[in-house]
């Protein structure tokens, strides 16, 4: 008698844990049943927004005019200003051909300096990588501070660039890094060497 008081307790306790998980998997089940599709959902934003997908599919297709029309409706709303320009500029980073077209047909538009700044910044960090300085070799430093550097100069060949400057954290965050000392730098001893070619499809400045 007293061997089977454990058994039975076994066998209740897999029971319930066996119907606990029936129902557990049922609700889950359910709740899956209300959820975008994995395969479209857009794990670049954490929100719907019609317009920047707009944007971007413009990209795409090497149109910039939604994308500077969007960014010059976002005025001095900052936030939306700065996302819509991260969106526009990691584009640019894969392929300017759009973005020297924006600045030819104006070139004298701040919002496309600020889209360049912004992608060269992108563009420098893939070039150096987000790897401690002590992992970033002297080539890697150089071309980092280089395309940065080249931001800058387009910077200042405009005028009106400095419409949107408050906001506009990119523009500083470009000074910032390229007149303070890079660690990779000096422990690589990047000062002097060759600057190396960089990726392919590194940014051309527009003529």
């Amino acid at each position: 008698m007293h061997g089977m008081i454990p058994l039975t307790i076994l066998v209740v306790s897999l029971v319930v844990w066996l119907v606990k998980r029936r129902r557990t998997s049922k609700l889950a089940a359910a709740a899956g049943a209300d959820l975008v599709p994995r395969e479209k959902q857009n794990t670049n934003r954490s929100f719907p927004d019609p317009e920047a997908d707009a944007v971007e599919a413009a990209l795409a297709r090497g149109e910039w005019q939604p994308a500077a029309q969007a960014i010059a409706a976002a005025g001095t709303d900052w936030e939306r200003r700065s996302y819509l320009v991260d969106i526009v500029a990691d584009h640019a980073a894969r392929d300017d051909a759009w973005l020297r077209a924006w600045q030819a047909a104006r070139p004298d538009d701040p919002d496309a300096a600020v889209v360049r700044a912004a992608a060269q910044v992108a563009l420098a960090w893939e070039i150096r990588t987000g790897a401690w300085a002590k992992h970033v070799t002297g080539e890697q430093a150089a071309g980092f501070l280089r395309v940065l550097a080249g931001g800058l100069h387009q910077r200042q060949r405009r005028p009106g660039a400095g419409r949107h400057q408050r906001g506009d954290g990119h523009l500083r965050t470009a000074t910032a890094l390229t007149t303070a000392p890079h660690p990779g730098t000096a422990d690589h001893g990047g000062r002097g060497k060759p600057v190396p070619p960089g990726p392919a499809r590194l940014l051309r400045s527009p003529a």
